[in-house]
C-alpha cells in the first residue's frame, strides 16, 4: 500500500521528532485562516491549515526550550506512489526556534514565519523569494511583544550539530533555526554581514537560543 500524506505527517511529528527533541509539549499549533489573509492571501489552500507548530520541553541534553514548524515540508505536489527519500520533501525546509522558558509568543512567530514562508513557495508574491539563509526579518516590534525587550529582528540561520537536517519516505527536509537580533545587530549585519554576525552571537552563546531580555552583543 502507496504511503499517504497523513503517513508523512506522522512519521515527522510522532516519530522523527521526538527522537530529535525529546517528549513532545502540547500538540501541534496549527496555522489559521486569518494568518494568510493578514498578508494579503485568500486563495488558502486547506492543506495549508494542516500545519503549524510544535513545542518540545528541555531534555538532559539541551537546556532550551524548543520550537519547530512542521507541515512546511509536506509533499502537496507529489504523488504518494512517487515519494522518493533522494529528493526534497515539500518545501524541503522546516523552521525551529529555541528559547530559555516557554513563550506563547515563540509559537506565534513561528506561525507568522511558516504563513509567510509558505506564501512565498506558493509563489503568491512574484517579487519576493522564499526565505534563505541569512535573510532578516523584521518584526516592527519586540519579539515577544514586551516593551523591555530589544529583539525586534529574526535572521534565518542554518541548524547546528545534530539538528541541521532529517530524512522523511517523501524526502530530505532542512532545518533553518530562527534567530532574534536587535536593531544594531540587524545593522551590524548590513554592514559587515551576516556571518559575522552569527558568529558574535555564537561567541556569546546567543547562536541557537534567543532570549527576548538579552543585551546586544554589537
Amino acid at each position: 500500500m502507496a504511503m499517504t500524506l497523513d503517513d508523512i505527517c506522522r512519521i515527522r511529528e510522532d516519530e522523527v521528532y521526538p527522537n530529535l527533541f525529546g517528549a513532545e509539549g502540547r500538540g501541534l499549533f496549527p496555522l489559521s485562516a486569518d494568518l494568510f489573509e493578514q498578508l494579503g492571501v485568500t486563495d488558502i489552500d486547506p492543506h495549508w491549515l494542516l500545519a503549524g507548530v510544535m513545542e518540545f520541553p528541555p531534555t538532559p541534553m539541551r537546556k532550551s526550550w524548543l520550537y519547530v514548524t512542521s507541515g512546511h515540508s509536506n509533499p502537496l505536489d507529489v504523488a504518494p506512489d512517487d515519494y522518493s527519500a533522494d529528493d526534497e520533501s515539500g518545501s524541503g525546509i522546516e523552521f525551529t526556534l529555541e528559547t530559555p522558558a516557554r513563550g506563547d509568543w515563540a509559537i506565534a512567530r513561528l506561525q507568522e514565519v511558516l504563513a509567510l514562508d509558505i506564501a512565498l513557495t506558493a509563489g503568491l508574491d512574484p517579487e519576493r523569494d522564499p526565505l534563505s539563509i541569512e535573510e532578516i526579518l523584521s518584526l516592527d516590534e519586540p519579539i515577544n511583544g514586551e516593551s523591555s525587550s530589544r529583539i525586534r529582528h529574526l535572521i534565518v540561520a542554518q541548524g547546528l550539530g545534530g539538528l541541521h537536517e532529517f530524512t522523511l519516505p517523501s524526502g530530505r527536509v532542512h532545518l533553518l533555526n530562527l534567530v532574534g537580533i536587535t536593531d544594531s545587530e540587524m545593522n551590524f549585519a548590513n554592514l559587515q554581514g551576516a556571518d559575522i554576525l552569527l558568529q558574535r552571537l555564537a561567541e556569546a552563546g546567543w547562536r541557537e537560543v534567543t532570549d527576548p531580555g538579552r543585551a546586544a552583543v554589537t
